[in-house]
């Protein structure tokens, strides 16, 4: 079951990216940038019978833990439809997690849209309040809106 969802994973990025081949890093989850952001797709094996398909992204990195930053995460979390945010390992994380029997395009869009748009938007915003570093935040210029309900900026 592993490799059939892996499989159909590289599948749906291909075509969601309209690509030939998909890149995998050293850990062999799949990165891919959006704006200000850069989010993962990883395929684990939580269970032999039902693997899940995590799609992330570190909003913020070097952030310190305080009262405030996990007030600021509750409200992000109030906020977010079919992803969380939370901080490990002074990170901040948005993540999705779809399990591998349910996997289709409309899922698998949708969940890679939010985790992209949250990291993007969230990671600065909570960068600007409490420090910390974004993937890309040096790259954008002036011309720069943070995205819109219709924005769809997959590389």
């Amino acid at each position: 079951m592993l490799e059939m969802v892996k499989a159909y994973t590289e599948t749906l990025v291909k075509s969601l990216l309209k690509v030939e081949q998909v890149i995998t890093d050293d850990d062999g989850d799949i990165p891919i940038r959006y704006k200000s952001a850069l989010y993962y797709i990883r395929v684990v094996d939580a269970d032999p019978d039902e693997p899940i398909v995590q799609i992330f992204a570190v909003a913020v990195a070097d952030i310190k833990e305080s009262d405030e930053l996990l007030k600021a995460l509750n409200d992000i979390n109030a906020r977010l439809h079919f992803a969380r945010a939370f901080l490990v390992r002074e990170q901040v994380l948005i993540e999705v997690e779809i399990p591998g029997a349910a996997l289709s395009m409309g899922a698998f869009s949708t969940s890679c849209d939010a985790v992209a748009r949250a990291a993007d938007h969230f990671g600065v915003e909570l960068a600007k309040r409490f420090g910390g570093r974004t993937a890309f935040e040096d790259s954008k210029d002036d011309s720069y809106r943070s995205p819109g309900a219709s924005t769809a900026g997959y590389l």
